[in-house]
């Protein structure tokens, strides 16, 4: 009787802890976001485009992503900035709420709050800061814990819903099982909506997409039907950039695509007087520590072709374009291709800590030396999540 006491005990601080937390996180992100919203007349000052996106939609002065269109209805039944506020609110916590469910299905986790945790982790998460190394404090700027616009926290819920999809089409792929046609469907038809929210999307999983669809072909030939039908589900989203590139913006001129290496890097940062290489290896290591590290032990599942692969590729693809694609015209000192880096690195962080989760009890056993770098990923995990939190201490705060 005494033991189930002490369980219940433990238990109750438990979802103590767990839902003091959960109130802290939802009560800093929602000061981060409503913050933003000028019927409040707060003054804080913060470098962000979200005022911008709601004046574009309550005004109809732009309509090229399909969030302004939503803003605009509910404005028009709730004509107060503020009901913007909580729809925003409300994707970043289904986003949240959907990254913990994958976690929970596909994990030997059987704890539901935790794994809703550590997806939050994975959200907020902010690069790390190590003064040798860096000349500032936050120029490493590719995180997923960036609250800058709507299109952003939209493309991070579409992303996620794009690789819950993947996941289920590439299983059935890896096992030789025939994909229901419907699954290519709504495939095609999320990333539709995805790319009408925020291009990026289609800009860094697509090309992922076709590197996994060779390897696919030259392993086993028999799939080519049904990776002839996977490549077609881009079609309607080519339909969405052509309509948004031709038909939104038929004024913009002068407007093309370069290849200039680390420009915006150098445009940004170099009143550090860095080597452009040195900032850009510092971006990479202050970034992307934490999977990098975790790397190593979870190599082998790169070969599975799976979520993991597909992240991997979907995120390199994205540092690419980010720091080597630069937009002439207007918009060339936007940076706009470096969106693809923040939605890529959320999804890493999550199957980073989804294949961890699976593959700890196999690897702790293997000697003190892998469990210490077991520790040590966790850690850097935890690391990451507590700068994400001083990160919307510091918007809040200015």
């Amino acid at each position: 009787m005494l033991n189930i006491e002490k369980e219940n005990v433990v238990k109750y601080i438990y979802y103590f802890l767990i839902s003091l937390l959960f109130f802290y996180s939802i009560e800093l992100i929602s000061q981060v976001i409503i913050y933003q919203i000028d019927e409040f007349k707060v003054d804080v000052v913060l470098f962000t485009d979200l005022r911008a996106h709601i004046h574009f939609a309550i005004t109809n002065d732009s309509n090229y992503s399909l969030l302004y269109e939503l803003f605009g209805l509910i404005y028009t039944i709730f004509p107060h900035k503020v009901s913007i506020a909580v729809f925003i609110l409300i994707i970043i916590s289904v986003t949240i709420y959907m990254a913990g469910r994958y976690l929970y299905k596909n994990t030997n986790l059987n704890n539901f709050s935790l794994c809703v945790v550590l997806a939050l982790f994975a959200y907020i998460e902010v690069a790390i800061y190590i003064p040798a190394l860096s000349p500032s404090k936050w120029y490493a700027f590719y995180m997923s814990g960036l609250w800058h616009n709507s299109t952003l926290i939209g493309l991070k819920l579409m992303s996620l819903i794009m690789l819950i999809l993947f996941q289920s089409i590439a299983t059935k792929i890896n096992t030789k099982k025939s994909v229901p046609v419907r699954e290519f469907i709504i495939f095609s038809l999320v990333a539709m909506v995805g790319a009408h929210i925020k291009p990026n999307l289609v800009f860094f999983m697509y090309p992922a997409l076709g590197i996994m669809i060779i390897i696919w072909f030259f392993k086993d030939k028999k799939l080519f039907k049904q990776l002839v039908y996977l490549s077609l589900t881009i079609i309607p989203t080519l339909v969405v950039l052509f309509i948004q590139a031709k038909i939104l913006f038929p004024n913009r001129v002068d407007e093309a695509l370069a290849i200039i290496p680390f420009y915006h890097m150098n445009y940004h940062y170099n009143v550090y007087h860095y080597p452009t290489i040195m900032m850009f290896i510092l971006m990479i290591f202050q970034c992307f520590l934490f999977p990098l590290v975790a790397l190593p032990l979870l190599w082998k599942h790169i070969k599975e072709m799976g979520n993991y692969t597909f992240v991997w590729i979907c995120t390199l693809i994205a540092l690419f374009e980010a720091d080597f694609i630069v937009e002439l015209g207007e918009r060339q000192w936007h940076g706009n291709w470096r969106w693809g880096v923040y939605a890529s690195i959320f999804l890493l962080f999550l199957v980073t800590i989804e294949y961890l989760i699976k593959n700890t009890k196999e690897i702790w056993r293997k000697g003190i030396g892998y469990k210490l770098w077991i520790i040590l990923c966790y850690f850097l995990l935890l690391l990451y999540a507590v700068n994400g939190y001083k990160y919307m201490l510091r918007y809040i705060s200015l």
